[in-house]
């Protein structure tokens, strides 16, 4: 079986993920909002506010990307940074969108360390390679469980 060539990729912000979030904190806010105009006026304020900020604090913590890379060298899958941090892993594809992907890392050992745990990538972010991240993502052989079957 034939993998598919090297390729590194670069990770960052994803415009569909912002949007995404855009739209799952705005849908919420909205609905709390509803529920608020049947409340007391001073729970209705504070419960807007907790989840107002807990949705601001969530996307800050997510969105937040270092300059890094998704490297396949045609055996492994690594996640470099700039300043030379590398951790290896598997990548599992969780879903295809054809011109975005969200992608699963897992190391071994099972932490992460400083490498993301989901990575969402957009074609936009290299259009050149994107083909060829596509093909190695989904050229991977499939794992086999216990019983010798996949899982």
């Amino acid at each position: 079986m034939r993998t598919a060539p090297p390729v590194s990729y670069p990770l960052g912000p994803c415009f569909f993920q912002r949007a995404l979030y855009i739209a799952i904190s705005t849908l919420t806010v909205v609905v709390w909002l509803a529920w608020t105009l049947t409340q007391s006026t001073a729970w209705a304020q504070g419960a807007v506010a907790l989840v107002g900020l807990g949705l601001v604090a969530w996307a800050v913590v997510d969105l937040r990307v270092a300059p890094a890379w998704l490297v396949w060298d045609g055996d492994s899958w690594h996640w470099e940074t700039l300043q030379g941090q590398v951790c290896e892993g598997q990548v599992r594809l969780a879903w295809d969108a054809q011109r975005v992907l969200l992608l699963h890392f897992d190391t071994p050992s099972g932490g992460t360390g400083s490498a993301p745990r989901w990575m969402w990538l957009a074609r936009g972010q290299d259009a050149t390679l994107w083909d060829d991240l596509r093909r190695a993502v989904h050229a991977q052989p499939p794992r086999l469980n216990n019983f010798g079957g996949t899982p």
